[in-house]
């Protein structure tokens, strides 16, 4: 009879310890999925709000290395500093000479920034099969410090969210004084809906665009005396003596066994008006021939 009782509650003891974890795998399931809710990339607002930060002593536990970050945050919120971040880039602007302000040119890119990890919201797998995110930067070039810093998953195209972030830094370099605005960009970037309403802003942009059979058979189709030859600017300059060259082993033996080998002999361009399907008005197209020997 006594065996049978501590059997009895040696099984309700179980029971309840199970129950007890049950209730604590669900308490933490709940504030992961809380966590989770949380997307940077949407927020507007500081990633940093927290203002009643406590520090304590504890006897047996041991802090991690990252407590300092609240006091350092505390500090900064006290004495200005975060304000004064925000409002650094127009306050070192406006220390420019005036001819600083004729032109801000923007330049966009798309970056594939490759990650090892496998529990990271929003990565994904790249155009090129790597597990990836693939943020927009959009830089001045005058000075090439960043503008805005756009994260996304791996996945998405070079130009998604491109034009709306492109709008909000024009106004922002125009609030700052800037007279003249230029976008620059590849193919991924030349949008042709928002071309019209950017030259109406008295925006100019310098777009790479795509080959399409349309355009190849204009640039066909123009006279030899539209052609120009193409001088491209040495990529750098030599400052001390030119170096003697050794041989070109990798030509050697191309050439030795016959391979197909395609040598840029020289390059030739010439401009069209052209009015893309999307757009109202015309703008001017420059394209490159490129003649190969092969």
């Amino acid at each position: 009879m006594k065996r049978s009782q501590s059997v009895k509650r040696q099984r309700t003891t179980r029971k309840r310890r199970m129950k007890i974890a049950r209730h604590k795998i669900a308490e933490s399931k709940r504030k992961i999925q809380r966590r989770l809710k949380h997307k940077a990339e949407n927020r507007d607002a500081p990633m940093f709000r927290a203002r009643n930060i406590q520090f304590k002593l504890a006897d047996r536990a041991q802090a991690i290395c990252y407590g300092g970050i609240g006091l350092l945050h505390s500090l900064a919120r006290e004495c200005g500093l975060i304000e004064a971040i925000d409002a650094a880039r127009r306050t070192v602007w406006a220390r420019q000479p005036d001819a600083f302000f004729d032109q801000a040119t923007v330049d966009m890119d798309g970056h594939i920034v490759e990650t090892g990890g496998e529990c990271k919201q929003g990565i994904d797998i790249s155009y090129d099969g790597r597990w990836s995110y693939h943020p927009l930067l959009l830089s001045l070039a005058e000075t090439g410090e960043p503008l805005r810093i756009v994260n996304r998953a791996g996945n998405r195209p070079s130009h998604e969210g491109a034009a709306a972030h492109c709008d909000d830094v024009a106004a922002m370099l125009r609030a700052a004084g800037f007279r003249n605005i230029l976008f620059r960009g590849d193919t991924d970037y030349s949008q042709t809906e928002r071309l019209d309403r950017w030259d109406a802003a008295g925006i100019v942009f310098h777009f790479g665009y795509d080959a399409m059979p349309n355009l190849v058979k204009i640039a066909d189709d123009l006279a030899d005396s539209k052609w120009k030859r193409l001088r491209r600017p040495p990529r750098y300059t030599v400052k001390t003596r030119p170096r003697a060259k050794p041989e070109r082993v990798k030509e050697q033996i191309v050439v030795a066994r016959e391979f197909k080998n395609i040598v840029l002999k020289s390059e030739d361009v010439a401009e069209f008006d052209y009015r893309p399907t999307a757009c109202n008005k015309t703008y001017r197209m420059i394209v490159v021939r490129k003649n190969l020997s092969v």
